[in-house]
């Protein structure tokens, strides 16, 4: 009875280490894979051989020029176990955008996982959305080159999140605008011509309104150019008589951004002076709001495009 007994360990033994070679052969753990064989015997060594390799990260490595310290190369994680000031930590996170943009054309995994590391730690900062937008922008394009368009439009709502999270309402317009420019320039690549009209008239709209709320009257973006900007692209989408269509459609909310702005110096703010810019900027948004949905409506024929609304 004890012979066959340890027979049966010696056995369990053997698998166990067939089983820790193999899950070691396709980049796993061998100790754990030990234990996996030797409690699971001949399935362990099953299972090993039909999971699938687990493929290397490569380590992001860059050439980093510290103060008063000799040029050295670092990973990422082991810089940011010694970094000790914010110069330090802002030299390293520009020098890995740089070499996210020079892998972006041989490996663009590596590539997007660099800038999303960038974005992690700007946000773990707290850092103002007039910094982070320019790299959401290039995650949003590697996104694009790699043919991941729904992880690039993801971003692009998630930028509109962060921007009305952390906005002000005399610049909120300009950082929307600029995200939905983006966003039809990339629906127009896709071909969803009423979608980039959609955008477009967006963009157009939260320009308006944050050049309306910093008393910039002379400044407002007139209604020809956006006419110009959707009118090749309306007769893509076949619609007929866009200029008048638009122009009827605009027309009450440009008559309000003409009018005075709240306040003649926007950037000396007071608790008066900004709650009257509040509460002109949520008018303002509202009737934006009432006019965009039956832009939309009518372009969709009550179809939703999908994607977030400020």
């Amino acid at each position: 009875m004890e012979n066959v007994t340890l027979g049966a360990v010696i056995i369990w033994i053997i698998c166990g280490i067939i089983t820790a070679f193999m899950g070691s052969v396709k980049g796993r753990s061998g100790c754990g894979w030990f234990f996996a064989g030797f409690l699971l015997g001949p399935i362990g060594i099953i299972i090993a051989a039909i999971i699938k390799r687990k493929e290397p990260q490569p380590e992001i490595k860059l050439t980093v020029n510290y103060p008063n310290q000799k040029l050295e190369q670092k990973s990422s994680e082991k810089f940011y176990e010694d970094r000790s000031d914010s110069e330090n930590r802002e030299e390293h996170l520009k020098a890995l955008l740089h070499q996210a943009t020079t892998l972006k054309d041989t490996d663009i995994d590596t590539a997007i996982r660099i800038v999303r590391e960038v974005i992690r730690e700007y946000k773990k900062r707290d850092e103002p959305f007039v910094n982070l937008k320019p790299v959401y922008f290039k995650l949003a394009y590697y996104l694009q080159k790699k043919g991941d368009r729904n992880g690039a439009w993801k971003i692009y709502n998630e930028m509109i999140l962060e921007a009305i999270k952390q906005g002000h309402y005399l610049i909120l317009g300009m950082d929307l605008g600029d995200i939905y420019s983006r966003m039809a320039l990339m629906a127009e690549r896709e071909g969803r011509y009423k979608d980039a009209i959609f955008f477009q008239i967006q963009s157009f709209i939260n320009k308006n309104e944050a050049l309306h709320l910093q008393a910039r009257k002379k400044e407002l973006i007139p209604i020809d150019e956006i006419i110009n900007k959707t009118s090749r692209l309306a007769q893509k989408a076949e619609i007929e008589s866009w200029d008048q269509y638009l122009r009827k459609r605009l027309k009450p909310l440009l008559k309000q951004l003409k009018r005075k702005s709240p306040t003649k110096d926007p950037f000396l703010l007071t608790p008066k002076k900004e709650t009257k810019i509040k509460n002109r900027y949520i008018f303002l948004n509202n009737l934006a709001k009432k006019q965009l949905n039956l832009i939309r409506s009518e372009l969709r024929n009550q179809k939703k495009i999908g994607i977030t609304m400020s």
